[in-house]
């Protein structure tokens, strides 16, 4: 029954994260629910693996991000750059409803150890996250709101240019916080808010390089279009 109570409150949120990711950058949703559902399960039984068969639960935010990487790449075949943004966008926005979460509990005098097992306290804050996420990604999608610079094949140039370069050092800030904020609620057994700062400070600074590349995308994608407009302009034949 631990078992069976795990790996749904585990789904839930593994579902709940992947959705939300998926829905800031505006992928259709329709498109991948079976390979949505699916993955969610996968990564349920990882979590299940780390948590309670190799009991290492210290390493559990340190493990499962390059997980999620791994799939974005191998199995919905996202651009390596891409698949590792959208990881950390999508552990970072998840991550801020969570934390803001443990810290209301914190504040009305609830330990978050007290909530890191099967227990009612422990599912209540799982469902109040994966709730207020869904509720997010719901709105992504009925206002358009999100990106769309993700292109569809994995084999997609990058450009290293300044503003890559700088989502790429930033991203791999932002998984070092998710990493170091599971050993925040194990060992410390408290909520500081210095990393709910931290998180949400980091996750601000992307989200305001993620509307310039938007922009940037949206700017080639029209200069390509307008050139080959003139080009075939210039290639048509004149009348007889």
């Amino acid at each position: 029954m631990h078992v069976i109570l795990f790996l749904s409150f585990s789904s839930l949120e593994w579902l709940a994260l992947v959705v939300l990711m998926f829905t800031m950058f505006r992928f259709q949703l329709r498109d991948y629910a079976g390979q949505l559902l699916f993955t969610a399960f996968l990564l349920s039984l990882f979590s299940y693996v780390v948590f309670h068969t190799l009991q290492i639960k210290l390493a559990f935010t340190l493990l499962q991000p390059p997980v999620v990487f791994l799939f974005l790449w191998q199995i919905y075949r996202i651009q390596p750059f891409y698949a590792g943004l959208m990881t950390t966008y999508g552990y970072l926005a998840y991550l801020l409803v969570q934390k803001s979460v443990l810290f209301a509990l914190y504040w009305f005098g609830l330990s978050p150890v007290e909530v890191l097992y099967v227990t009612w306290k422990g599912a209540a804050v799982q469902c109040a996250t994966a709730a207020i996420a869904f509720l997010a990604a719901y709105l992504f999608g009925k206002y358009r709101l999100g990106y769309t610079f993700v292109p569809d094949s994995v084999f997609a140039p990058v450009h290293w240019n300044r503003l890559n370069v700088t989502l790429l050092v930033l991203s791999l800030i932002g998984y070092g916080i998710v990493a170091v904020s599971g050993h925040d609620m194990y060992e410390s057994g408290s909520m500081p808010l210095l990393l709910l700062f931290m998180t949400g400070g980091i996750m601000g600074v992307l989200l305001r390089l993620a509307l310039k590349k938007e922009e940037s995308s949206a700017r080639r994608a029209f200069g390509m279009h307008k050139m080959m407009r003139e080009h075939g302009r210039t290639e048509k034949k004149p009348p007889a």
